[in-house]
């Protein structure tokens, strides 16, 4: 299994795929940064960070984690080596499984890659003392973050699988970042007050809303400055029951459409 999950890094190694996660990555990073140094602002870290959060867990993250994951369960049928992966003596379970492990580690790296970039260019600018407790947050805010990545995950490996290309998987990811920026807006409208309690109460069962949910709820928005709260998890048990669910249900799906299908 170890060296299975060893060839799909491998197997990354020799395209271009990291350099361009990287760029990709760093993108946002380095706009903020340029941008708060050309204005000659002051970081103070909670502000800093959540800017580039909110900005990344609504635009960025879902079609990324998307682009891994296609790219890691399309490119065997991409390249025609499908059948010459079942060639070898380890089964469809174990060849899915490392897959599976690849992607959700690619995608926990990159994004603790983007918030120690963050937090490396905040150096660079005139800024407020930096704490452990800042890192401590932050980290639990971007770690609850890819759990709930997780949990729809193998949504979009059923999709790659069912397609065998990354064009589909790619447009259902702008599709769920559009969604969510409608939900997220709809929920921020203060005039719109029986609208916002419709999608605060909704999102609660919508689980490709989570991943932005996990930040919102650890968000409380006083006299237009961000104090986060770090007390309790960010999602409701409702919302673990339904992400466990389809977490459960359609990877379920996902392996028994791998083993079962035949080799194109």
């Amino acid at each position: 299994m170890i060296n299975s999950i060893y060839c799909e890094f491998f197997k990354l190694r020799k395209s271009h795929f990291y350099s361009s996660i990287i760029l990709i990555t760093s993108f946002m990073p380095l706009t903020l940064f340029l941008g708060w140094e050309l204005q000659g602002h002051y970081v103070v870290w909670h502000e800093y960070i959540f800017q580039i959060e909110q900005l990344t867990f609504l635009f960025l993250t879902v079609p990324l984690s998307t682009l891994i994951t296609a790219y890691i369960f399309s490119r065997e049928f991409s390249y025609k080596t499908m059948p010459s992966l079942f060639c070898y003596p380890i089964n469809k379970a174990k060849i899915f499984l490392s897959k599976l492990i690849a992607a959700a580690a690619l995608i926990a790296v990159t994004i603790f890659f983007q918030l120690f970039l963050t937090i490396l260019c905040g150096f660079f600018l005139n800024h407020e003392q930096f704490t452990s407790e800042i890192l401590f947050i932050h980290l639990k805010i971007n770690l609850y973050h890819i759990l709930s990545l997780y949990a729809i995950l193998p949504i979009t490996i059923f999709i790659t699988l069912l397609c065998k290309n990354m064009i589909i998987p790619l447009i259902y990811a702008f599709v769920i970042s559009v969604s969510n920026m409608f939900i997220w807006s709809g929920i921020s409208a203060r005039h719109l007050y029986s609208m916002g309690l419709f999608f605060k109460s909704a999102c609660n069962y919508i689980p490709t809303y989570h991943p932005l949910l996990s930040l919102t709820n650890c968000i409380k928005q006083s006299k237009g400055n961000e104090h986060i709260i770090s007390t309790s998890f960010p999602l409701s048990s409702s919302s673990i029951i339904v992400d466990l669910l389809v977490f459960a249900v359609v990877l379920s799906l996902c392996v028994l459409y791998y083993y079962k299908s035949d080799v194109k």
